[in-house]
């Protein structure tokens, strides 16, 4: 303050001078108080202004001496920063800094402080040795300036920062680029941004009617109101300051500009009300402003890097933000509060939206990828769990704009592409029209049809995604009429015959040479090797197969002491290759956690696991696998199918061994003849072959099921991987129908049962000839006082379920006789058949009446209840939701920690749900509690169902049991919300 008011003196002694200079000279003029008098006035208005009568060689500030402070100076001293207290960011902030000497010293250049740092006479030089500074033509300028009196411009500013550029001469005529472009709701007009400029289009007859010149900048973003009745334009300078325009719909009239942003804006938009706009910029700052007086009510600085986009949520109330800092953020409109971070992205995220229907956000960016989160927090903060994430382009995603209705998604990239994805798995649904420049506008009409892209090289155009679509539709006929007729007609009952034995004939090393067979057929075969032999021995065997129809080839060797590792694969008569899926990677990976052997089913970790979906298929160097069970815990990995034993394997590929950040992608399968849709990662095709079986039945031997894709002849074709061969060498070779069919078998490691508690058994299924379907397990006529959590499924595609036998309290030890009268039967439907198969099963039951510990799992709101012996509880859960309960104990002479496992916690859970979050040790009561709250969690694509868990505390030597000792089962039922919001359940 004390040097402003020196500045201030000074400027007056100043003034005071020139005055009575000119007082003095028009002294013995004529009318002279009159001269006085508007001599006085002039020197006061220029005084007041800053401006006096400058000579035609003056020194103009704002376009001469300003770009050299923003040049070199601003980036340290601006209004924000102020670095030494000083800011040349604009004329008044630069006359109002502060210092120990004056800044400025108007009429001379030599005593202000300005001069002295930039040409090193002062104890600082300005700009640092290490920045640029300005030459001495520069100095010479800023010099000239100070001696004329260090005035402002004599023309009118905006106030806002100049940008000086050099005049360039376009190149020749040509299309300025679109840069921006809106439709509005009616459709009747369409809006494009240029640089500088801003057209208005009568949609129907593509003619302009009316421009808006001479805008500051490029245009960034262009967006109508909801109700049509205003545009608003994201416009400024880079670097120097951000504008956004408000204009009646045609553009006719310019209402307001909102500027209260560092560098240009990036996008702009109105509330659904339209009583609110939300601005962001480069500057990493959102600003929510009050249209009817102009008023900024929130400046919300939340995000580390430039903000590139904005939406309001379809009621208002939340805005979405997506920024370079490689996250979307959800803010509360009403408080300016974070309520969530999307932290899941690898890159810059360009864009963000909401589902029309406010289900979900969805953003992309640098990684090329779609995400689509649930969107949860509407009112308060609250976790929004990401639901899907589709590998979308090859390039940078640029645009996404969902239908009106909110059944499609477009997205566009700067690889050219464009597609359409339906929204109800967010799966691609068309290709669209390749794009012959990169679309820098995208806007869909009212009906969602009319598909509106604007390009950087100056051209836009409509297009009909009905259209596109019905392509597409042409385009992929014949492939699925093909694809149709290469199916099997279901129910098909195929006469089983048993195969007749037969001989290799020798030569059939040739293709040419290849041995007929009758089918069904077992061959005794021999794959040969000498030292003479300069290529491997190979067996061809021919055969015919209708369209449609199924065969299984199967190799017997390792199990008679054959040292032939075989090789299967059925070829066309002429040699070629035949496919049987494409497989096309939707998700890039790589394992992060130790090598991978070819049998391990857990702990296998991948980069980026998050976005990854139980029943995903795996492929890594040729292997394809099923992810089983979610990573549960900081120290795990994912479960691969079956979820125990050896790792099965897809499509009759092998199990290998994979190593340390080896490459692998998350696939969807496709026929062959299918049009894929490019993702911008690898389709991998998979052929009828095998090295292994895929479900390691048979050890090294291999096991091929194959489809005929025509009718015609085939040849299989026997080898050996590794290429050796000789009299040690010798195989059965089966060719048949395949047969489906399944067994169950009951195991039940503690026959013994504590009374009041429960043991548990588990099911297993040995799944035949490609038979995946349902299998349900009843278990009836169990002895008085004992009851068994039944029925009890063995879901589609899995190999093993679980349950329970409790005791009451009152119950008594059952005789040999009770236990024989137990019956288990097992029952499915095969093709269009009802098979039911009688089980053997708990052939010796004991009651032990001293229990070590009691367990039951309540819910939150429920005290524990040891006396009842008919009380279960009951838990509802929804689709994608997590849900918490109790596990309580009672305890009898063992006070230690009691351990309910890791990822297997819950037993015989349906599968999608798990027991989340148990941490390195898992499931646990401490030693001395009595219960310990877990939370359960449901995949979201997981159909409404009612089952059976229950919880086993584990045989271990720090708990101090001797025996395993399960808890009452719960009757868990999977429920999807009404309208009103509520679950509803029943007991089966």
């Amino acid at each position: 303050m004390q040097d402003m008011r020196r500045e201030v003196r000074y400027r007056c002694l100043e003034q005071a001078r020139v005055t009575d200079w000119i007082l003095q000279a028009v002294s013995g003029v004529p009318q002279a108080p009159v001269v006085k008098i508007l001599a006085m006035l002039v020197l006061l208005v220029g005084f007041s202004n800053g401006v006096g009568n400058a000579s035609p060689d003056a020194i103009d500030f704002d376009r001469q001496v300003a770009p050299l402070f923003t040049k070199y100076c601003v980036a340290c001293h601006n209004s924000e920063d102020r670095e030494g207290d000083v800011s040349l960011e604009t004329y008044n902030d630069l006359i109002q800094s502060s210092g120990d000497r004056p800044l400025v010293v108007a009429g001379q250049a030599e005593a202000s402080q300005l001069l002295r740092v930039l040409n090193g006479t002062a104890d600082i030089k300005m700009p640092p040795e290490d920045q640029p500074g300005p030459n001495q033509q520069e100095i010479e300028q800023i010099r000239q300036w100070l001696n004329q009196g260090a005035l402002t411009s004599s023309e009118p500013s905006s106030g806002a920062p100049r940008l000086e550029v050099p005049q360039i001469r376009p190149a020749g005529e040509q299309l300025a680029a679109i840069t921006a472009l809106a439709l509005s709701p009616d459709g009747r007009t369409l809006a494009v941004a240029r640089f500088g400029r801003i057209e208005f289009i009568e949609s129907v007859l593509q003619e302009k009617f009316r421009s808006i010149d001479n805008l500051p900048g490029k245009i960034n973003a262009l967006s109508y109101s909801s109700d049509g009745s205003h545009l608003v334009a994201a416009t400024g300078i880079t670097g120097l300051y951000g504008r956004t325009d408000l204009y009646t719909a045609s553009g006719d009239k310019l209402l307001h500009s909102f500027v209260g942003h560092r560098d240009i804006v990036t996008d702009a938009e109105l509330s659904p009300d339209g009583e609110l706009l939300a601005t962001c910029s480069y500057d990493h700052k959102i600003v929510i402003w009050r249209v009817r007086d102009r008023r900024k009510l929130h400046e919300i600085t939340g995000h580390n890097g430039a903000v590139f986009d904005i939406e309001f949520s379809p009621d208002g109330a939340v805005l979405a933000s997506a920024s370079a800092d490689e996250t979307v953020k959800l803010w509360s409109v009403a408080d300016g509060q974070r309520l969530d971070t999307l932290s899941q992205p690898q890159a810059e995220q360009y864009v963000v939206g909401f589902s029309p229907d406010s289900r979900f956000v969805v953003a992309g960016g640098g990684d090329n990828r779609i995400r689509v989160w649930e969107f949860r927090s509407k009112e308060r903060p609250q976790i929004n769990p990401l639901r899907y994430t589709r590998f979308a382009h090859e390039g940078t995603l640029i645009g996404l704009r969902f239908s009106p209705d909110g059944t499609n998604l477009v997205s566009t990239a700067e690889d050219l592409s464009m597609k359409l994805w339906e929204t109800g798995t967010f799966s691609i649904s068309t290709l669209l029209a390749r794009q012959p420049d990169v679309v820098s506008g995208l806007a869909l009409s009212a009906s969602g049809d009319q598909l509106v892209v604007g390009r950087l090289n100056g051209t836009w155009q409509t297009v009909s995604i009905q259209s596109e679509r019905q392509a597409l539709r042409e385009r992929n006929a014949d492939a699925q009429a093909t694809a149709t007729r290469s199916q099997p007609a279901k129910d098909t009952e195929i006469t089983v015959t048993p195969p007749a034995s037969v001989e290799e004939v020798e030569p059939n090393d040739l293709l040419t040479q290849a041995m007929d067979l009758e089918l069904p057929a077992l061959v005794h075969g021999k794959i040969f090797a000498s030292a003479e032999d300069v290529k491997q021995d190979m067996d061809f065997y021919r055969f015919s197969a209708k369209s449609g129809e199924q065969l299984l080839f199967e190799i017997r060797a390792a199990g008679k002491e054959s040292l032939l590792d075989s090789h299967l694969e059925v070829l066309r008569e002429d040699g070629s290759r035949i496919e049987r899926v494409f497989l096309q990677a939707v998700r890039d990976s790589y394992f992060t956690f130790i090598a991978i052997d070819s049998d391990t089913v857990a702990g296998q970790r991948l980069h980026n696991w998050e976005e990854m979906e139980l029943n995903e298929l795996l492929y890594a160097r040729g292997e394809v696998c099923k992810l089983w069970l979610y990573p549960n815990g900081p120290d795990a990995g994912f479960f691969m199918y079956p979820g125990e034993g050896k790792r099965f394997t897809y499509f009759d590929t092998s199990a290998i061994t994979h190593a340390l950040n080896e490459t692998c992608f998350i696939v969807e399968a496709h026929p062959p003849g299918a049009e894929l849709v490019p993702t911008g990662l690898p389709v991998f095709p998979i052929y009828f072959e095998n090295d292994d079986d895929a479900r390691r039945e048979l050890g090294s031997d291999s096991r091929l099921y194959f489809t005929a894709p025509q009718s015609g002849n085939y040849v299989v074709r026997v080898t050996d991987v590794r290429g050796f061969g000789g009299q040690q060498y010798h195989y059965d070779l089966t060719v048949r129908h395949p047969q489906p069919d399944f067994e169950v078998t009951v195991e039940m490691d503690e026959q013994s049962i504590s009374a009041g508690g429960a043991g548990e058994f588990t099911l297993r299924a040995k799944r035949v000839d490609g038979f995946e379907g349902e299998i349900r397990v009843e278990v009836s006529e169990l002895p008085v006082g004992f009851f068994a959590s039944a029925p009890i499924v063995i879901q589609e595609g899995q190999t093993f379920a679980r349950g329970v036998i409790r005791a009451v309290s009152s119950a008594v030890s059952p005789s040999a006789d009770d236990c024989s009268r137990i019956s288990v039967t097992a029952v499915a439907t095969i093709g269009n058949r009802a098979v039911e198969k009688r089980v053997t099963a708990f052939e010796r039951l004991e009651l032990v009446k001293s229990p070590q510990v009691l367990i039951r799992i309540v819910s939150n709101d429920s005290p524990p209840n040891f006396e009842s012996d008919d009380s279960l509880t009951e838990l509802v859960i929804a689709p994608g939701e997590t849900i918490s309960a109790r596990v309580v104990v009672q305890r009898h002479d063992i006070e230690k920690v009691l351990l309910f496992g890791r990822d297997d916690a819950g037993r015989n859970l349906p599968h999608g749900i798990h027991v989340d979050n148990v941490g390195l040790n898992g499931l646990m009561i401490r030693a001395n509690e009595n219960e310990r709250e877990f939370v359960l969690t449901a995949a979201h694509w997981i159909p409404e169902t009612t089952s059976m868990f229950h919880l086993k505390a584990n045989k271990d030597k720090r708990s101090g049991i001797d025996r395993e000792e399960a808890c009452w089962p719960v009757i868990l039922h999977v429920r999807k919300p009404d309208s009103t919001g509520n679950q509803t359940a029943s007991v089966p």
